[in-house]
């Protein structure tokens, strides 16, 4: 009777052993699987986080006659980077500028500056946006805290009076910022405001 006790213990404690090394290997998994999900969670949340907080503010709005018509070809925006935001690459980035039924997108030249000579070169201003110093820009190309840019483009076709147009900058990485604005009725300044 004693020698059949000791094999039913026996036999016991071989599947509790078994029960134990299952349930190690399972926490084993489960811990490395926590460990997997809670990185790609902080890797997920600090780009969403950077998704969210950067981007560009825009002061002001104003267009330009290139002649004596009342119509505005070239547009210049100030902008400036949001609180807390991260730099901001500008030949990662694009500028569009609706109005209408046309549409107009633009990427960074870095070449390119904000003289009535180059914006005048229908070739390069019809393509690209060019940016010129206000404040800051210590490295150019891209936009860092406490910096002032004004940037210039060449429209396709002339704004008349009191004709709607969105301007809209896309980062690479960030929210993208779009100002929807008028022309005023009556246009017969070369220098015309268009935001605030």
């Amino acid at each position: 009777m004693a020698g059949k006790t000791a094999e039913a213990g026996m036999g016991t404690l071989i599947l509790f052993i078994a029960f134990i090394l299952v349930a190690a290997i399972a926490a084993a998994v489960l811990v490395n699987t926590a460990g997997s999900l809670q990185s790609r969670a902080l890797t997920t949340g600090t780009k969403t986080q950077k998704q969210v907080s950067s981007g560009i503010s825009v002061l002001t709005i104003y267009g330009e006659n290139s002649s004596t018509t009342a119509q505005i070809n070239y547009l210049y925006a100030t902008i400036r980077l949001t609180a807390g935001s991260d730099p901001v690459l500008l030949n990662a980035s694009l500028i569009d500028v609706f109005s209408g039924l046309i549409s107009s997108a633009y990427d960074y030249n870095s070449t390119g500056n904000c003289t009535p000579s180059w914006l005048s070169n229908a070739t390069l201003a019809s393509k690209y946006f060019a940016v010129q110093a206000q404040e800051g820009y210590t490295l150019p190309g891209v936009l860092q805290d406490g910096d002032v840019l004004l940037t210039c483009v060449r429209l396709p076709s002339g704004l008349n009076e009191s004709q709607k147009v969105t301007w809209e900058f896309s980062p690479k990485s960030g929210s993208f910022t779009s100002i929807k604005t008028e022309t005023p009725p009556v246009m017969s300044m070369a220098k015309v405001f268009l935001f605030p």
